[in-house]
């Protein structure tokens, strides 16, 4: 006893700290260490632990939400809006047809009294003639409401509207301008000028209007040429009228979710140099550990040929087209999802030319590769160049750089129209063409540009992008190409990982290397190249997003057709039953482990938007009449006296909407005819005549400079 009393001191604060802890409710905690329960090292965990758990039971019982929350009626919640939006997206062009049908001012050929001199009756008559018809200029410029009732949206260049339509009654509530950073200014304003709204849609970063292949008919690439100043005023990109919309600040929209590319590395390159990382991208199953779908294919024996026409190299365009053909004997179906369409993409004219010479070469040796430089399959093979590709995509892109050392071994460090300022917008127009795959075909690695020798931006870009495709993700910064390293976003998806990697699977997280990242990702036991399944946590990646079609549906659609896989798990279901989540995730991994290994038809790499059903103009589509149409084509009026005002004019502006605008006379007759009469005598004329002068200068009617009246 006397031994103990040095430790008296350390028992009176014990007895104080116990009664602490027992004003607070929390004195079992003393008691569970003192018998063996609980270790003191613990007692926080354990403490955090229950005091969480009473918190979220009383939360539970204050929200119904939380706390009648179940799993599986929150999915089906989520399948039944996703098939409703679905349907309502599919089914808008149908809603929108009917509504343009149902409209009973519509022209149609079965109106009767159509007046010759109005617009339905020239159209009606020119479309029955075989000789002496009018050209599509005058026919258009005689028909401006019919047009434009026939056909409401009209797809246009900008010449054929400046060609088309000459008629100061031809308006459009709204002008929409696509790939605008190829339409100059001065193309652009007969559009312009026709509409109430505009809408200029580009990507300033894409080809520009050029007039590179207008100026040089003869030219080795402009690389010959003697004066570097006039090569400039040659080769001088316009601005587009993307360009100008932007100098006058007008509003602007970013379109940030990115599609085509099935790969991200096909878009990291230029979602880093171009877009500022601001491109949402989404990765593919195969992106595991910065695995690149873009390769370079080095040809040593390369050399730059100068010629007539422009410079050359033949030994890079054999091996291209020898490429071409390994493409087809690796994806030899013609239709059908295994089928991978080709496009080649050279840097000038000239190599373009030698690649179609090599691959005619090809199509006399090997008839048996026929079919597959046939027309009538799907996404035929293309070859282009840079001026020319903009708008072209396809499943794999063979780039054809040409340039290299001639052949007493200089290399000149011309790079055509990559040169030129803006040109490295060129390099960006062929580098992002591809769905699947790029294989870079070059007689030069990176070392081999000097970057000393020329400022030229669109050199640095070529000189980056060849080291991206030689060494792969490592070429780029670790913010372009993440490898699944990234930190968890939250608490909630750490305990998830560590209960997954106690299982032993082999888990990644923050997979992606854009905006949007993928929570975690379980990669294949024996394949380390290949994402088996993604886990999407309900945290701030969820949360993040604005809408529920993006963070339910289309999301989740897109990267299901990356061939990924995708299981959620919901915070609220994990905290009360951690280890039956564990059970769904382990569940849908050996699904995918079993159709992965079994060799199953994979999922469709192919991203394929909401298409509508072809709809044919046999198909029915009720229309609902006019209620004024039946009794105003009734013959119910005895004399013209009988008609009340109101219905007369409606008469007269319903005939007018219908047929567009006519001339006075033959507007009198049809009205006389839709009322019922067979003739118009004296009386009749003067009424309706009377009503037409009284409704024109009211402004109901407009009487244009050839004496023909429409609805004003």
């Amino acid at each position: 006893m006397v031994q103990d009393m040095a430790r008296l001191q350390e028992w009176v604060e014990f007895k104080g700290i116990e009664a602490g802890l027992g004003q607070h409710g929390v004195d079992s905690l003393i008691h569970e260490v003192a018998v063996g329960h609980l270790t003191a090292e613990n007692v926080a965990t354990a403490f955090l632990k229950r005091f969480y758990r009473r918190w979220l039971d009383e939360v539970y019982a204050l929200d119904p939400v939380l706390r009648d929350f179940r799993i599986d009626d929150h999915e089906q919640t989520i399948a039944t809006f996703r098939n409703a939006d679905r349907n309502f997206v599919r089914s808008a062009h149908q809603r929108i047809r009917a509504r343009l049908l149902d409209d009973p001012n519509r022209p149609h050929i079965g109106l009767l009294n159509v007046p010759s001199s109005s617009e339905l009756g020239i159209l009606m008559r020119q479309s029955t003639r075989k000789r002496g018809l009018m050209s599509i200029r005058r026919l258009f410029r005689a028909i401006p409401s019919v047009l434009q009732r026939l056909k409401p949206c009209v797809m246009m260049s900008p010449l054929a509207v400046s060609t088309f339509l000459d008629s100061e009654q031809l308006r459009f509530d709204v002008v929409i301008f696509d790939e605008a950073s190829q339409v100059r200014p001065f193309d652009a304003i007969g559009a312009i000028y026709r509409g109430r709204q505009l809408i200029v849609a580009g990507d300033k970063e894409q080809l520009p209007p050029t007039r590179f292949f207008d100026r040089l008919d003869s030219q080795e690439d402009v690389e010959s040429s003697e004066d570097s100043e006039e090569i400039d005023n040659k080769l001088a990109d316009f601005d587009s009228i993307l360009d100008k919309c932007e100098s006058l600040a007008m509003p602007r929209k970013r379109l940030r979710w990115h599609y085509r590319s099935r790969r991200e590395s096909l878009i990291a390159f230029s979602n880093h140099h171009f877009y500022g990382n601001e491109l949402v991208t989404f990765p593919s199953v195969l992106d595991v550990d910065g695995c690149s779908a873009v390769r370079l294919h080095h040809v040593p024996m390369g050399r730059w040929l100068a010629g007539d026409g422009g410079g050359y190299n033949p030994v890079e365009a054999s091996e291209t087209a020898q490429c071409v053909v390994e493409h087809f004997e690796t994806h030899p179906d013609l239709e059908g999802d295994g089928r991978r369409s080709l496009g080649v993409i050279t840097f000038n004219q000239r190599q373009q030319t030698a690649v179609l010479d090599e691959l005619e070469k090809i199509r006399k040796a090997r008839p048996e590769l026929e079919d597959h430089f046939s027309d009538s399959v799907s996404e035929k093979l293309i070859v282009r160049n840079l001026e020319n590709v903009q708008g072209d995509e396809r499943d794999y892109i063979i780039l054809s750089v040409g340039y290299g050392r001639d052949m007493a071994g200089k290399f000149a460090m011309r790079f055509g129209p990559l040169n030129h300022e803006k040109g490295e917008r060129r390099l960006n127009v062929a580098i992002t063409r591809a769905r699947h795959g790029v294989i870079l075909v070059s007689s030069v690695r990176a070392d081999d540009i000097d970057l000393t020798r020329t400022q030229s931006r669109g050199a640095q870009l070529l000189r980056a992008y060849l080291d991206f495709a030689d060494r792969g993700p490592k070429a780029i910064r670790e913010q372009i190409i993440d490898s699944g390293d990234g930190e968890n976003d939250s608490p909630f998806e750490y305990e998830v990982e560590q209960a997954l990697l106690r299982l032993g699977l082999k888990c990644r997280r923050q997979v992606g290397c854009s905006g949007f990242r993928i929570d975690l990702a379980l990669v294949h036991p024996e394949r380390e190249g290949r994402y088996l399944l993604g886990i999407e946590c309900d945290g701030a990646t969820y949360h993040s997003s604005r809408t529920a079609r993006d963070r339910d549906r289309l999301r989740q659609q897109v990267l299901e057709r990356l061939g990924w896989r995708i299981c959620r798990v919901w915070s609220t279901d994990w905290v009360r039953d951690p280890e039956r989540q564990i059970k769904r995730i382990m569940l849908a991994y050996e699904e995918e482990l079993k159709r992965v290994d079994s060799w199953q038809a994979p999922i469709s790499h192919a991203f394929v938007p909401d298409e509508p059903k072809e709809i044919h103009e046999e198909q029915p589509v009720l229309r609902n009449r006019d209620p004024n149409e039946v009794a105003l084509v009734s013959g119910s009026y005895s004399s013209i006296e009988d008609v009340p005002n109101n219905i007369l004019r409606e008469v007269i502006s319903g005939l007018l909407r219908r047929v567009g605008q006519t001339s006075r006379e033959q507007l009198v007759k049809s009205v006389a005819r839709e009322l019922g009469f067979q003739r118009t005598g004296k009386k009749i004329q003067e009424r309706v005549e009377s009503t037409i002068d009284k409704m024109a200068a009211r402004g109901d009617l407009t009487n244009n400079d050839e004496g023909l009246l429409s609805v004003g």
